[in-house]
């Protein structure tokens, strides 16, 4: 390759090279909003008089929801959850 063209290559390279710098900090970043988190979770394991296996019960921190699984033969069998602000007022 002749000399000239590998200097106008190069300054060509440059030039890109100037365009995706300026692109790049030229312009204001804007913030952008987060999806809304899931609910903080507590997990109680508790015993249930007449079932043997136990029940998990899960309580929702975030939404104020009670809900929870029985443990009955090997199935989990889920329970209805219950919102709390219902029981407990505002």
């Amino acid at each position: 390759m002749k000399r000239s063209t590998v200097l106008w290559l190069l300054a060509a390279l440059n030039a890109l090279l100037l365009v995706g710098l300026t692109w790049k900090l030229g312009f204001e970043s804007t913030a952008q909003a987060q999806p809304r988190r899931g609910g903080d979770y507590v997990m109680i394991p508790a015993t249930i008089s007449n079932n043997p296996n136990g029940a998990l019960y899960m309580l929702d921190t975030r939404n104020g929801i009670l809900s929870g699984f029985v443990l009955d033969r090997g199935n989990l069998i889920p329970m209805e959850p219950i919102p709390l602000q219902r029981i407990f007022g505002r």
